[in-house]
């Protein structure tokens, strides 16, 4: 009986964690799929890890100081984010420091663009504060 109580626990046990590690998405995986008139910012390279969507936006506006903003897992946006994807029909600007401040690095993202920050681009990976949209 115990043979049998011990075969049957190892068996759930091993349905158990098998069961919820399908369930869990890898860090491999894209977080969203970013949809027109967005734009998404992503706490990964190549469009992957958590995300912080932007809909809707108006030329002009001043759409974020990331201090203030999150991704869907928590974490703060500032100084953070790793690529994003502009699917809003007008161009972005990124900018290193909060209150899009024009004083150091900025870099442009057109409309369609999607970008990994990293060495080669105006801005280096983690270090965006701000974003603010401007028309064509």
């Amino acid at each position: 009986m115990k043979k049998r109580t011990a075969i049957t626990g190892a068996v759930v046990t091993a349905l158990t964690v098998g069961t919820s590690m399908a369930v869990l998405p890898s860090a491999a995986q894209a977080a969203y799929a970013c949809r027109a008139s967005e734009v998404c910012l992503y706490q990964d390279w190549g469009l992957k890890g958590s995300t912080r969507v932007f809909r809707d936006l108006a030329p002009g506006n001043g759409i974020a100081d990331f201090r203030f903003y999150t991704y869907t897992n928590g974490a703060n946006l500032n100084d953070s984010v790793s690529s994003i994807y502009n699917r809003a029909p007008y161009p972005v600007y990124v900018y290193e420091d909060g209150g899009f401040s024009t004083g150091r690095k900025l870099m442009k993202i057109n409309a369609g663009q999607i970008v990994d920050f990293n060495i080669h681009t105006a801005l280096p990976n983690d270090v965006a504060s701000s974003m603010g949209m401007v028309s064509r």
